[in-house]
């Protein structure tokens, strides 16, 4: 901290810290988690299971749940969830219209409508009409914006 106390430039100062940071940034290795997370990521239309994705990976259910947590910052359960709302967003910029979000329930994996419709409220706080009426799309549909 005298170092850079010293140093009267901010934007010195600034470059200073981010150096001394840097050379204490570690790379996150972990023996499953990366490799759960691609089964997530990379489950095209099969169901998952937790448990068989722990399983895959010689650990019980509790341990994986816990890494998951204590890496992660959610529950497996919770990272899927977030995946699939992710999936539906990118279904809809592709492939349905307004008219047809049950096309989406279906190409996004939600088991029907009502599943649907509960993730989004619990993530969102809207049904997937009403987000998907206020999604507006820019930079050639590679990012996505809701106007609230």
């Amino acid at each position: 901290m005298n170092a850079v106390f010293k140093i009267k430039d901010d934007t010195q100062k600034i470059e200073f810290i981010e150096n001394y940071l840097l050379t204490k940034l570690k790379e996150f290795k972990h023996p499953f988690l990366h490799q759960a997370i691609e089964s997530i990521k990379s489950a095209n239309d099969q169901k998952l299971n937790i448990t068989e994705i722990a399983k895959k990976n010689a650990i019980s259910r509790t341990t994986f749940n816990k890494q998951f947590l204590l890496h992660i910052g959610t529950t497996p359960s919770q990272f899927i969830k977030i995946e699939r709302f992710r999936n539906a967003i990118k279904m809809f910029t592709k492939h349905a219209t307004k008219d047809q979000l049950i096309d989406i329930v279906y190409l996004a994996e939600y088991f029907d409508q009502s599943h649907m419709a509960k993730d989004f409220k619990s993530l969102t706080g809207y049904s997937p009409k009403i987000f998907f009426s206020k999604l507006s799309q820019i930079e050639n549909n590679q990012i996505n914006w809701i106007f609230l």
